[in-house]
Parts: C-alpha cells; structure tokens; sequence
C-alpha cells in the first residue's frame, strides 16, 4: 500500500493474496480497469519484486516476518532503522550505551529532544518568566542556550578540549553535539570515559543552572570544572576521589591515542 499506491488503489481485492493473482506459473493480477501507460511501470516493478520470492502453491498463504517467521520488536526497529537513515546514523549510544547514571541518562536524552525545563519552554506552556540566562544573565535561555552556548558553558567545554586537544566548532544544539562527538575517533583505553564526556558537561551546566536560578549561589567557574572532572571520574571507577594522586593519573590518562 506505501510501496506502491497506484496499484493498491485499483486492486480489486486489497486483501487478496499471492495466489489469488496468480494462474499456474504465471500472473494474473485482478483489477478494476485496464493499467494504464503511466502505472505499467509500477506493475513491472510490483511483480518483479514478488518474483524474487518463492512460493508454495501446495501450502496457503501466511503473514511471515523476518528470519524466523516470527515478529518481534527488536528485528521491526532494526528493519525500521534500515529504512530511515537518520534513526541508524543518529549516535544515540552516546547517551544509553553509557554507566552514567540512570537519572543523567534520561536528562541528556531529555535535553536531545529539546524538552527540558528551560524558560523558553516554560513560557510555550504558558507561564509569563523573564526569559533571561541564569548564568551568563545577557541572553535568552532557550534550551540549547545554557547548554552550548552561554559563556560558562563554553568555558566549561574549552576546558575538555584543552585537555583532549581539540579544536571544536560551535554546535547548533545538543544533538549536534553528540554527532560531532561521536565523529572523533579515539583509542578503546580511553572509549568508556569518551562517551561520557557529554553527559558530564551537560549534567553540570544544568545543575550549575538551576543553582543559581532556585538558590541564588553563583559557583566560580574554576570550582565548576573541578567538579565536573571529580564527577566524571566517580562514573568511570565507581567511586569517589580519595586522594589527589588518584586523580591526576585519572586526568592524565585523558589523551587522544
């Protein structure tokens, strides 16, 4: 029927099967009125289509599907995926295939689909606020402003580039930054911590953002990053930071290879 409207349109049975249009080995396809010049194309290719696949004529016709005769969710999304190239391309792994934790897995999936809490969306919803940025207090703050592109955002990630030495063009929002992410090609030692990188910027501008915004305390930057990079490391090994000397060879170890 998606495939190929015309013929679905001037079937007339839509819910015929293979053999019913069908006579021994050839075809016999039923219809409301003769195939016109522009739809012969469409009924070539129909049949052509069909006739890959083959049949029993000594068994009736059943719905079938995928290897196993069998429907399951996981092979409809993979063939879903097959037919859209943006879900499969889409690095969506970045965000479930993570040990972050569960609440800042659904935060920064939340935030890719641009439906966190930010002002701009409070006032879609119809609450009047000052659609002011809590952090850097001069622009607007939509959803991808306190994340991307506020200063303190920005100093936050300039911070992970200097360190990994990187040059990273401005994102236009959160899904392109996970894209952007997702492109660099980095050593497996170094992969688990990689693909967090973005959780952890994100989750920490947000909580820095509703800080100031609900208890009026401003963090200096500096204490921001410290922090940032203390919280990374806690997902990484699973365990707080107990001493200095445990963290600088953690922070050393974050080098492209």
């Amino acid at each position: 029927m998606e495939v190929y409207p015309s013929m679905f349109q001037i079937a007339r049975d839509k819910n015929s099967t293979i053999a019913q249009n069908r006579c021994g080995n050839s075809w016999s396809v039923v219809l409301r009125r003769n195939v016109q010049d522009w739809e012969m194309g469409s009924l070539l290719e129909l049949l052509a289509n069909v006739e890959k696949y083959k049949t029993n004529d000594t068994c009736a016709d059943t719905l079938l599907w995928g290897r196993n005769n069998s429907f399951t969710v996981k092979d409809c999304y993979h063939h879903i995926c097959c037919q859209n190239q943006i879900i499969e391309l889409w690095p969506w792994k970045l965000i479930w295939k993570t040990k972050m934790p569960t609440k800042i897995i659904c935060f920064c999936w939340i935030a890719a689909h641009e439906a966190c809490l930010t002002i701009d969306n409070l006032n879609k919803k119809g609450l009047e606020l000052e659609d002011k940025c809590c952090m850097c207090q001069n622009s607007p703050e939509t959803i991808n402003h306190p994340l991307l592109h506020c200063a303190v955002a920005k100093d936050l990630r300039n911070m992970f580039c200097c360190i990994f030495g990187l040059e990273w063009i401005m994102p236009q929002n959160v899904k392109e930054a996970y894209a952007s992410w997702n492109s660099w090609r980095v050593d497996k030692s170094i992969k688990k911590v990689w693909v967090m990188i973005p959780g952890v910027i994100f989750w920490g501008l947000w909580t820095e953002r509703n800080r100031r915004c609900f208890d009026g305390i401003s963090t200096p930057n500096h204490s921001l990053k410290a922090s940032c990079l203390f919280l990374l490391f806690s997902w990484v090994n699973l365990t707080p930071v107990f001493s200095t000397e445990q963290f600088l060879d953690f922070v050393s170890l974050l080098v492209l290879v």
